[in-house]
C-alpha cells in the first residue's frame, strides 16, 4: 500500500499501469461533477488520454461496453451536465440523517499475468476538478490481498446495491430492478480472488462506517486499535465539530496526547478550536504554508514506542463522521489504515509549528457544507428495458404540490410518498436533467429548479448513440496533411451514417487538397514519438549509451514496448493501431542494433507479431473499399509508404 499527499489523478495513473485489462469499476463520492468525471477520470481509467474529445469519446465508450462503470453520490449534491458516456450514476439518500461521504474507487480487472485483481483507492477527494486538481488531498491505495479486506468490501458494495434497488422505485415501492452492472463485475472479481491471506500488520486495513450494520466497531477502533494506549494521535482535518464535541470525541481514542491540525479556510483564514489551556491537547499549523491550496486531506497518525499507524480517507473529525462514546456515526465514510515504522512518520506528515493566537476561534465548529438541501428528496430513474420512468418524492418537509418535468416525457404531477411510473418510449435521450416545481408551505410563490440527473437502468436497451463512428477513409485522408500538394480521391460521395462522425466534413468531397484536411489528434502522438526519439533515443545512441536506449525501448513505464502493449488493446481504429505499431517497429530497428538483451528481444518480437496482426486486420477492412489501389494489398502498401515518406 502507499499513501501520498499528491493529486489523486497521479496516484491512480501509477496504480492503473499494473492492469492488463479493466473488467469494471465503482466510484463513490459526496459531490459529483459529471463533466469532470467523463472528460478526466474515465480516460485515466482506460488509459486513453491524449486524444481529441471525439476520439476519446469513441475509445472510452468502446471500453465501457465490456467494462461497466458506476458512480454513487449523495443525493443532495444535485449534479448537472455530462451525458456523452455509457455509465451509471446513482444518488444515495440515507434514511436516518447524515450524508453519503466516502471517496472510494473499486477497480476490477486482470493483471499482467492475466489473474483476477482488485485495486482499491481511498481518498479525501470528491469527483470534482477542485478535489482532483486544486486541493491538497490524501490518498491511500492497495490491492486486495486479505480476507478481511474482501469481506469489508463485499459489505460495502452490498450496501451500495441495496441503496440502488431501494432508490429505483417500482409502483409498489419494492424497488426490484436490474442489478447495477459495475456492482456485479466488482463483486464477481472479489469473490474469485485466489490466495488471499489472513490479516497481517503490514497490509492495509479497509473500513467503512455507517453502513447500518447491526454490529459495527466504532471508527476509533480502526484509527487507534488495541488495548494499550498510543503515545500520540495527530489529526489533520479541514472540518471539525464544536469544541465540546471534539473533546468528547477524543475521549474514545486510545491516545495520551492529541495534536490537532485544523486546516485554514478555503479563503486562507487560519482557525483554531480553542484548546490552548489543555494539557493533553495541542493545536498546530503546517510549517510550509507558502502555497495557497485548500488542505482538504483527512489524515490520522497514531504513534507508539515501536509502531505507528496511518489512517486516511473521507472522515472529518466530526461527530457525524466518527461518532462519540455515546453516539454512533451517521455519515457513511471509508478509510484505510496501515502500520509503518515510527521513524517513517515524517514521510507522511509535514513539519508542524505551534498554532499562534492570531487566528479565528470557532466555538460552534466548522461545517463542510452549507445546508443547501431541498426540503424534500426526489429520485428519478428510467428503465430502458421497460421504457418507463420511476419517480419518488419523500421526506417532504416544508413543500407541497409537486410537478416534475422529465426529458422526453413532459410535465407530470407527483404525489409524495407514492412512487409513480410514467411510460416514455423515447426515454431521456441525451438530456438527462429533470426539473421540479413545488409550493413552499410558508405561502411563497411556486419554485422551479433543475434538481439533477435521471439515473438510467438497462443500458443495453438504450437508444443513445454513445459512440460516433470513425471511418478508415478519414483516417487515411488525414495523412495528406503532411504533403500540401497531394490530393486524395474519395470516389463517389457516400451517404452519411452518423451526423456526429469525426471527420464528417470530408463526406461528399472528391480529390480534396491536403491542406484543406483537418489533422487528427494522431499527430500529437507522432510529435510525442518524435520528442522521444530526438531528446532521448538519438542522443543516447550517439553517445553509445545502450543502457539508456534499452531503458526507453523496454524498461520504462512509458517505453516503446509498453506503448505497443497498450495499442493491442485499442479496438476502435485498425488504421491507428497499425500506423503506431509501424512507428514502434521503426524505433526498434533504428536504435536497437545488435545490443539487445533477452527482454529487449522479447519486446521486439511482441511488436512484430502485433504489427503483423494489425496489418492483416487492416487488409481485411480494406477489401471492403476501393479507394487507392485495385486490391487491399495495393492500398496498404500505399499507406505504409506514405508513413515512411512522412518520417523520411
Amino acid at each position: 500500500m502507499s499513501i501520498e499527499r499528491k493529486s489523486v489523478r497521479e496516484r491512480l495513473q501509477d496504480d492503473l499501469a499494473d492492469f492488463k485489462a479493466i473488467d469494471g469499476a465503482v466510484f463513490t463520492t459526496f459531490t459529483f461533477v459529471p463533466d469532470f468525471f467523463e472528460q478526466n477520470v474515465l480516460p485515466i481509467l482506460f488509459q486513453v488520454e491524449g486524444s481529441g474529445r471525439t476520439r476519446r469519446r469513441v475509445e472510452v465508450n468502446t471500453h465501457l461496453e465490456t467494462a461497466p462503470v458506476s458512480v454513487f453520490y449523495d443525493m443532495s449534491a444535485q449534479p448537472r451536465g455530462g451525458g456523452e458516456f455509457r455509465y451509471q450514476h446513482l444518488p444515495i439518500r440515507l434514511d436516518k440523517g447524515g450524508i453519503f461521504h466516502p471517496k472510494v474507487a473499486l477497480i476490477a480487472g486482470r493483471d499482467a499475468e492475466d489473474k483476477r485483481a482488485v485495486l482499491v483507492s481511498v481518498s479525501s477527494a470528491n469527483l470534482t476538478l477542485r478535489g482532483w486538481g486544486h486541493n491538497e488531498e490524501a490518498v491511500g491505495s492497495f490491492w486486495v490481498e486479505t480476507e478481511p479486506q474482501r469481506e469489508e468490501l463485499l459489505d460495502f458494495i452490498a450496501f451500495l446495491s441495496r441503496s440502488a434497488k431501494r432508490a429505483a422505485v417500482s409502483q409498489k415501492g419494492k424497488g426490484a430492478v436490474t442489478e447495477v452492472e459495475a456492482i456485479t463485475a466488482v463483486r464477481t472479481a472479489l469473490r474469485e480472488l485466489d490466495g488471499l491471506s489472513k490479516a497481517t500488520a503490514d497490509l492495509a486495513a479497509f473500513r467503512c462506517f455507517g453502513l447500518r450494520r447491526k454490529d459495527e466497531d466504532p471508527p476509533a477502533a480502526a484509527i487507534t486499535p488495541g488495548r494499550n494506549y498510543w503515545s500520540r494521535l495527530t489529526v489533520f482535518s479541514p472540518y471539525w465539530s464544536s469544541r465540546d464535541d471534539t473533546r468528547s470525541m477524543m475521549s474514545q481514542f486510545r491516545a495520551r496526547r492529541h495534536e490537532l491540525v485544523p486546516a485554514p479556510k478555503a479563503s486562507g483564514e487560519r482557525v483554531c478550536l480553542g484548546f490552548e489551556d489543555e494539557k493533553t491537547i495541542t493545536e498546530h499549523c503546517i510549517a510550509d504554508a507558502a502555497h495557497n491550496r485548500f488542505r482538504h486531506a483527512k489524515l490520522y497518525v497514531a504513534r507508539g514506542k515501536r509502531r505507528a499507524r496511518v489512517t486516511v480517507g473521507s472522515a472529518n473529525f466530526t461527530v457525524a463522521a466518527l461518532g462519540t462514546a455515546t453516539k454512533k456515526p451517521i455519515n457513511v465514510e471509508a478509510v484505510v489504515s496501515y502500520e509503518i515504522r515510527p521513524s517513517h512518520v515524517h514521510r507522511v506528515i509535514p513539519a508542524l509549528l505551534p498554532l499562534d493566537d492570531l487566528v479565528e476561534v470557532l466555538d460552534d465548529g466548522i461545517n463542510e457544507e452549507e445546508d443547501s438541501r431541498l426540503p424534500f428528496t426526489v429520485f428519478v430513474a428510467f428503465d430502458w428495458s421497460s421504457r418507463e420512468y420511476r419517480v419518488s418524492i419523500s421526506q417532504v418537509g416544508r413543500a407541497r404540490d409537486f410537478r416534475v418535468v422529465l426529458p422526453g416525457a413532459g410535465e407530470h404531477r407527483i404525489e409524495h410518498d407514492k412512487p409513480t411510473r410514467i411510460t416514455s418510449p423515447s426515454g431521456p435521450s441525451t438530456s438527462r436533467e429533470f426539473t421540479v416545481s413545488y409550493l413552499p408551505h410558508d405561502g411563497a410563490e411556486e419554485r422551479r429548479i433543475v434538481v439533477g440527473l435521471v439515473t438510467e437502468f438497462g443500458l443495453d436497451d438504450s437508444d443513445h448513440k454513445f459512440t460516433p463512428k470513425l471511418k478508415l477513409d478519414e483516417f487515411f485522408a488525414s495523412w495528406f496533411r503532411r504533403n500540401a500538394s497531394a490530393t486524395f480521391d474519395f470516389g463517389p460521395a457516400p451517404e452519411p451514417e452518423d451526423e456526429e462522425a469525426e471527420g464528417g466534413a470530408l463526406l461528399g468531397m472528391t480529390h480534396v487538397a491536403a491542406d484543406q484536411l483537418d489533422a487528427t489528434n494522431l499527430f500529437d502522438i507522432y510529435r510525442a514519438i518524435a520528442r522521444l526519439e530526438d531528446e532521448h533515443l538519438k542522443p543516447a545512441a550517439e553517445a553509445k549509451d545502450w543502457g539508456t536506449v534499452r531503458e526507453f525501448l523496454v524498461a520504462r513505464p512509458d517505453s516503446v514496448v509498453r506503448f505497443a502493449d497498450l495499442l493491442e488493446k485499442q479496438q476502435t481504429q485498425l488504421g491507428v493501431r497499425f500506423a503506431l505499431l509501424l512507428e514502434c517497429s521503426r524505433l526498434f530497428k533504428t536504435y536497437s542494433r545488435k545490443r539487445l538483451d533477452e527482454r529487449s528481444k522479447a519486446g521486439r518480437s511482441r511488436i512484430a507479431k502485433a504489427q503483423a496482426k494489425a496489418k492483416r486486420e487492416v487488409a481485411a477492412e480494406l477489401r471492403k473499399m476501393d479507394r487507392v489501389g485495385k486490391t487491399a494489398a495495393d492500398t496498404l502498401d500505399w499507406f505504409e509508404q506514405q508513413l515512411q515518406d512522412a518520417w523520411a
